[in-house]
């Protein structure tokens, strides 16, 4: 997912607004899940978050969302078990003017939700 540093966007330091990167983040995260459990309803019960932010972001971000395949599988397997589990992403956060990265860290407690016929 891409940032795009527009005036609008930026806060009074001319770096793209933190807030902005979270929630992108969370979005990110929310549609991965959906792609991933395109049957079912879901709900984020809470959210856990961690920013990781040493670089200027003055530039464009690129988002990259990472999570191990084990980690994935447990949560699938424990979501199918107790209809409820917590899952944790990280996400890349790349800036143009660097080959250094920054990161936000998502701890996410997901519901499935069952639909009345």
């Amino acid at each position: 997912m891409k940032l795009v540093a527009s005036k609008t966007d930026l806060d009074f330091q001319n770096e793209i607004h933190q807030g902005l990167a979270l929630n992108a983040s969370l979005e990110l995260a929310k549609s991965f899940l959906q792609r991933q459990m395109h049957d079912t309803i879901f709900k984020i019960l809470s959210s856990e978050i961690n920013i990781s932010k040493k670089l200027q972001w003055t530039s464009d971000l690129i988002l990259r969302l990472e999570v191990e395949q084990s980690e994935l599988d447990e949560f699938f397997i424990g979501l199918q078990k107790k209809n409820k589990n917590e899952i944790e992403f990280k996400i890349k956060i790349l800036n143009e003017n660097s080959k250094k990265s920054d990161s936000i860290k998502l701890k996410l407690n997901i519901e499935k939700t069952e639909l009345i016929s």
